[in-house]
């Protein structure tokens, strides 16, 4: 039994339905329910609510307490069966997700409020590039700035992140390590944020965003009075999915977790009396001990189906150097993988004209105006077209025929002046020649009439 967020992203016909749900909560179990939070954001021509719910006590069930799993069938919906996998932005599914994005890719109504605000300094309001709580809809990003917001929603979607997280070991044991391992998260400087993000690219090394050292709590670090060396160094991506389950007026919940071991080695690094620094008497672990390339993540996601998040977890073992004292130190700290839409470019079609005819000038001749009009004499074009290639259209390219016909007209009383007219011809192509070069299937008429067999 625990205090769970869930997640209901609805448009404005089926937000009655979860009106309903939550209405029948409250009335049939009350001390379930904390509170609940509705959103609702305009993107384009349709209307999404995007309502948070806070349950105390919400049960998590297991994967034997049914038949099929309901977190595989909620991957399966968003495409992420797979560590890091998807998910479809394109599948028309609108998700709560952090998009990084330059001013002219938003509507930055909101965000030019924010940043002139007493939280943002002049180095923010600067900045070109921005990171921010969006709703993904088909491949379009919104911005999604709810006006108010509990702490335990801000939380659940990491905008409140700690920069820094610790984990002390100290007790009386002299068998025991005593000491602090400091995982400090380093932001991006070029990226301006309204709320605080761990933002972590995929495929770029963890040495570039965190820093990480040993603190000294006592005057020595274990019972032997002696100095100690780091033995081992592991870093673990997790990921966390989980999906709500509507259960007898009530949800549950049901979450997987999963771990990929992006670094596992084992060290011998000597820390001595003079190599810690400051008043703290800390040491600073070089780079190189937890360097280590990221897996190809999706993005961090809040769906109607599911949810996605990640998290980096480090640790730390260290040893006195009589090899009778050892702790080993884990900091998890949450992380935030964005979707990257500031690097999406302008897409270019690059038009190749593969000509046909070749430019052949005619002899003059002296057109006979009658109302206005000329007509050409049919030997101006002798010959005939050349067989042109179908007209085509598919995912990479598009294939038409233009003919252009370029006159030089001179009259009289006037200089020379060109003349072109531009007509685009749709050829047809041969389908049995079609089928017989491709996969596709001959046609056959079908008759309406149908005859039953009884």
């Amino acid at each position: 039994m625990s205090t769970r967020i869930i997640h209901f992203i609805e448009d404005d016909y089926n937000q009655l339905i979860v009106e309903e749900a939550l209405s029948r909560l409250i009335t049939k179990k009350p001390s379930h329910y904390v509170s609940h939070e509705v959103s609702k954001i305009i993107c384009g021509n349709k209307t999404w609510n995007v309502t948070a719910l806070q349950l105390n006590g919400a049960t998590k069930m297991k994967g034997e307490e049914m038949q099929d799993s309901f977190i595989r069938r909620a991957r399966r919906k968003d495409g992420v069966l797979v560590f890091g996998s998807g998910p479809n932005l394109h599948d028309g599914t609108c998700r709560v997700v952090v998009s990084v994005f330059k001013r002219k890719q938003l509507d930055l109504s909101h965000i030019e409020s924010h940043i002139k605000n007493s939280f943002c300094g002049r180095v923010e309001m600067g900045k070109s590039i921005y990171a921010a709580r969006c709703l993904e809809v088909g491949g379009s990003i919104f911005q999604y700035t709810p006006a108010f917001e509990c702490k335990a929603f801000t939380k659940y979607y990491h905008s409140d992140a700690q920069s820094m997280k610790e984990r002390t070991i100290d007790t009386e044991d002299n068998s025991i390590i005593r000491g602090k391992l400091e995982v400090k998260y380093v932001p991006f400087s070029y990226i301006g944020t309204i709320e605080k993000y761990n933002l972590l690219y995929p495929r770029l090394n963890v040495k570039n965003d965190f820093s990480l050292r040993l603190v000294q709590l006592k005057p020595s670090w274990c019972g032997c009075m002696l100095s100690v060396m780091a033995t081992r160094v592991k870093v673990t991506a997790i990921e966390t999915t989980a999906c709500k389950i509507p259960f007898n007026e009530e949800y549950r919940y049901q979450e997987e977790v999963r771990e990929v071991i992006l670094k596992d080695e084992r060290v011998n690094i000597v820390i001595n009396e003079l190599d810690l620094r400051g008043d703290d008497r800390h040491f600073e672990l070089d780079s190189s001990l937890y360097s280590c390339t990221l897996p190809n993540l999706g993005v961090t996601f809040f769906s109607r189906n599911c949810s996605r998040r990640y998290a980096l977890r480090f640790s730390i073992t260290l040893m006195c150097l009589e090899q009778k004292c050892t702790s080993t130190f884990d900091v998890t700290m949450d992380v935030v993988v964005p979707l990257e839409e500031y690097k999406k470019e302008a897409l270019y079609v690059r038009s190749i004209e593969l000509p046909q005819l070749k430019y052949e000038p005619f002899e003059d001749f002296t057109l006979n105006l009658t109302n206005g009009c000329a007509k050409f004499p049919k030997e101006v074009f002798p010959g005939i077209l050349p067989p042109f290639k179908p007209t085509s259209v598919t995912s990479q390219s598009l294939c038409h025929t233009i003919i252009c016909i370029r006159l030089e007209v001179k009259t009289f009383f006037s200089s020379a002046e060109s003349v072109e007219l531009i007509e685009e011809l749709v050829v047809p192509g041969d389908y049995e020649a079609l089928v017989e070069s491709s996969l596709l299937p001959p046609y056959v008429e079908v008759d309406e009439k149908r005859t039953v067999v009884e």
